[in-house]
């Protein structure tokens, strides 16, 4: 067996500030897959697992896998088949790849996977450019979405009572901060009681929403939605990232593949 797994060629490449996305990982696996020999058993990847929320998740399937992708901070991705073998490691800003193959050949078109996408998947957007808006009731759960973002991932956060305000109108601060914002998460948490006993979201949440949808479209205007609250009529139908009662940190994947997914489309 060492006699064998010594005619083995390997090639490993890192990239830095790239971020492939879901489709070009599948796409190098199906190629990886179709090189195989279809008359010995294929076994399925033995290391599927993405880190996001300060846990790590494990896989037994690549489609799910796939779909959880976009949220990962850190992920892996390990097939050995046939004694060849594919491994992803990455994190939220950098992507190692190694491909062990008898031939030359087969590892570089595996390779040219990833090269004839690496254009689009380079990250270079410095996150410091990028301002996000958190709109919040009374309800302190917002700051930890605000130092997440801020003090993991480096983007400046602002929301209405962070900066200097003084001699400043609301209209004058909500309109700077409309101006300057390239995202808003508004974090709709229950603390006023409707006719009917229903939880309903701070108005001037509602308000702020409103106003940055209307400058930074559905996209870029995202709902973060505690369980419980009442959906008014202007998020129904709407994409909207939802968390248990008390529990933010559950949105944090899910807001950093959104501004992952934009920051990629202005690059495209």
């Amino acid at each position: 067996m060492s006699s064998e797994r010594s005619k083995l060629l390997k090639k490993r490449k890192y990239y830095y500030k790239t971020r492939f996305p879901a489709e070009v990982i599948e796409s190098a696996h199906d190629l990886f897959l179709s090189k195989l020999d279809p008359k010995e058993d294929i076994e399925n990847p033995q290391g599927l697992s993405i880190s996001y929320e300060n846990e790590t998740r494990n896989y037994d399937s690549r489609e799910v896998f796939l779909a959880e992708y976009p949220k990962a901070e850190e992920y892996e991705f390990y097939h050995i088949a046939q004694k060849n073998r594919l491994f992803i490691m990455g994190d939220s800003y950098d992507v190692s790849v190694s491909v062990d193959f008898p031939n030359r050949a087969d590892i570089e078109s595996i390779f040219q996977v990833f090269e004839k996408n690496l254009d689009r998947s380079t990250i270079r957007v410095d996150s410091q450019s990028i301002k996000i808006f958190i709109g919040h009731g009374h309800n302190n759960q917002w700051r930890d979405l605000k130092d997440h973002l801020h003090e993991k991932h480096g983007f400046d956060v602002t929301a209405y009572e962070v900066g200097p305000r003084a001699g400043l109108s609301v209209k004058e601060v909500l309109e700077s901060m409309l101006n300057e914002s390239s995202f808003a998460f508004l974090v709709l948490t229950g603390e006023d009681i409707g006719t009917y006993g229903e939880m309903h979201a701070r108005e001037n949440v509602v308000h702020e929403l409103g106003l940055f949808q209307g400058r930074l479209g559905f996209i870029r205007a995202i709902v973060l939605l505690e369980e419980g609250v009442h959906e008014f009529s202007n998020i129904l139908g709407l994409n909207q990232i939802r968390f248990s009662k008390g529990n933010i940190r559950e949105t944090f994947g899910d807001v950093l593949a959104t501004i992952r997914r934009e920051l990629m489309q202005d690059d495209a």
